[in-house]
């Protein structure tokens, strides 16, 4: 378990306007609900080595990825 505190300061790494939150095998994004695993304690937020949702096929169709790659 990775203290609350820690918890609170971490960003999704696809768009850090969006918090995590610790769930079961990692930290979920609360946007787009993309895991990135825990490795020996250590949070993993290499986009390759996401767990993407059930309904993404791609991290560029993540609703994060596509609101960070709008221009306005």
């Amino acid at each position: 378990m990775i203290e609350p505190d820690f918890i609170s300061i971490l960003r999704c790494p696809i768009n850090p306007a969006n918090p995590v939150v610790e769930v079961e095998n990692g930290l979920q994004c609360t946007s787009c609900k993309t895991i990135f695993p825990i490795n020996n304690g250590i949070p993993c937020f290499l986009v390759d080595e996401a767990i993407l949702p059930n309904n993404v096929r791609t991290v560029n169709d993540l609703p994060c990825r596509k609101l960070k790659n709008k221009t306005p």
